[in-house]
């Protein structure tokens, strides 16, 4: 059965897609825990400066994208949005 991600204002499907199962999610976790380890103890401050750097940069140019989506699946109105 897939998810349906909805805009609450207007009834549109923004996307559908299928959840994850509990040995996905358990999987992801596993495989984070093990990079959190490999994080701190195979990658240099120096390192991590960088790569928190580079994730610094894409967030910034997904910024308009992340709120575009935001303001769909919260059925925000331009209106709302700016303050008018």
């Amino acid at each position: 059965m897939k998810v349906q991600s909805i805009n609450p204002r207007t009834g549109k499907i923004i996307q559908e897609f299928e959840p994850s199962s509990s040995d996905e999610i358990q999987g992801a976790f596993s495989r984070a825990r093990k990079g959190q380890h490999k994080w701190f103890n195979d990658f240099s401050k120096e390192d991590r400066i960088s790569t928190m750097m580079e994730l610094k940069k894409i967030m910034e140019e997904e910024t308009n994208r992340i709120v575009e989506t935001v303001k769909e699946e919260c059925g925000f109105t331009e209106a709302a949005v700016s303050g008018e």
